[in-house]
């Protein structure tokens, strides 16, 4: 085995030489050098085919793109407080910030409620793929109360853009506004519950919520 090793060594180390050198060396190798060109020579070739793997998306608002921390750190806090200024506090300003910076929903919902974190804002998407709305993800409060719920999908089944009062919101006593957007396409909308007196901070320093967490 150990001169099967040795002699393989020796054949590769003469085969990269120059020709001429490699004719002189060759004398008491030319057996083994016969063999092991036609032992290349004879080995198939791999076939290679191109495989396309399809991506779809796993749910309304989902885009391919860069992470999206690295996309957060491209939108600047004036621009969000600029937009929110023309739009208004409302769900619509999550559909404009998305398709202004290319970003995908979820993000751009990331950047308003953190804009809107003194006021303890909450933004969600809900899907009208399935017979009932469901929602795909939160940000911000999330609400696991059950009448929360049951009344936000009660609005939702009526795929009609709707701004009502409620009287508490995700376990907490106080005054919130629940504004309802729908997608062009009506398979999709955005629900961003804030109290009725938000306002957009001029300042970082003014988006900082209050210490007690009003």
């Amino acid at each position: 085995m150990r001169t099967a090793i040795l002699r393989s060594a020796t054949l590769i180390l003469v085969l990269s030489l120059s020709v001429g050198a490699q004719d002189k060396a060759m004398s008491g190798l030319s057996a083994e050098s016969a063999q092991f060109r036609s032992l290349m020579h004879g080995a198939p070739s791999l076939p290679l085919r191109l495989t396309e793997l399809p991506l779809s998306p796993p749910s309304p608002g989902w885009k391919i793109e860069m992470a999206s921390s690295a996309r957060e750190l491209l939108i600047p806090f004036d621009e969000v407080a600029h937009l929110l200024s023309e739009r208004g506090v409302a769900p619509q300003a999550v559909l404009a910030l998305a398709d202004s910076f290319s970003v995908s929903l979820q993000v751009a919902a990331n950047q308003i409620v953190s804009v809107l974190a003194r006021w303890n804002p909450s933004c969600s998407l809900w899907s009208f793929e399935n017979h009932w709305p469901m929602p795909v993800w939160w940000a911000g409060v999330k609400t696991n109360v059950g009448s929360d719920l049951a009344k936000l999908e009660r609005l939702l089944r009526t795929r009609i853009p709707t701004t009502q009062i409620w009287d508490s919101f995700a376990a907490r006593k106080r005054q919130v506004k629940v504004q309802i957007a729908l997608s062009e396409k009506l398979n999709y909308c955005v629900v961003l519950v804030v109290p009725p007196t938000a306002q957009v901070p001029r300042t970082h320093r003014e988006s900082k919520p209050y210490a007690d967490g009003s």
